[in-house]
């Protein structure tokens, strides 16, 4: 009976040789005949059977399979790379043009920026030093995030290069606006940096203990405090940045 089974073929040849002869001893145990198991197939009954026999196997031999996973991975994950990079020289094909496009201006975009940063008259306005400093800043990540939409688009994923091209653009806004509006409005952007460092500190304070790290000192704790000093009680409102 478990030969007619195996001819089946219904289960993957990675699956671990234990799983699966402890699921035809189930649907041998229960005197189906291969024609029987395979007219069954959708039977909530039968997968069930199958979903006990694999959890007892995988509870007695978690170890095991664990082990046998960890030695084959080396040949699927290369397997896996070759089709993944197949597929990639072939969608790269496609939308060659586009594509090569799109890396050409992202490489223009980071020297640019890169040339202005090397040629600012740093020290001649205060002022103006800050706010470029900061849309400098924000254009280096709008050179990231389309690295990464990059990334994504020649790896096929164009949803996710959707999302990041839209955290692109409101870098890209940010930037333009506290162009716009100069020193005062750069300035709150840095500091509400110390604000959102601030919140994620108290949260490490709430679990440092249960992680069994140090928590921080009362001394590194003020930078909120500090803040709201210099720009009053509505700073944490304010909108600054993505």
């Amino acid at each position: 009976m478990s030969r007619g089974f195996a001819k089946m073929r219904m289960f993957s040849g990675d699956l671990d040789k234990k799983v699966y002869r402890q699921v035809i001893r189930a649907a041998a145990d229960q005197q189906l005949t291969p024609e029987a198991f395979q007219a069954m197939l959708q039977s909530a009954e039968l997968k069930k059977s199958m979903a006990r026999a694999l959890r007892e196997v995988v509870g007695a031999e978690a170890k095991a399979l664990l082990a046998a996973l960890d030695e084959r991975a080396p040949t699927m994950l290369r397997e896996r790379r070759a089709e993944f990079k197949g597929f990639e020289r072939r969608l790269h094909r496609s939308w060659r043009k586009p594509l090569d496009r799109l890396e050409q201006l992202l490489v223009i975009a980071a020297e640019t920026g890169e040339l202005f940063s090397a040629q600012w008259p740093w020290a001649e306005s205060q002022d103006a030093d800050l706010v470029f400093d900061v849309v400098r800043r924000l254009q280096a990540r709008a050179c990231q995030v389309a690295g990464e939409v990059l990334t994504l688009l020649k790896a096929g994923y164009p949803s996710g290069a959707h999302a990041r091209w839209r955290a692109m653009h409101e870098t890209a806004v940010t930037a333009a606006f506290i162009a716009k509006h100069g020193r005062a409005t750069a300035e709150r952007y840095l500091l509400h940096e110390h604000v959102e460092a601030h919140d994620a500190i108290q949260l490490y304070q709430e679990h440092a203990k249960a992680l069994k790290l140090r928590p921080y000192r009362e001394s590194e704790l003020n930078a909120r405090a500090e803040v709201r000093e210099t720009l009053g009680k509505q700073f944490k409102h304010t909108f600054v940045g993505p």
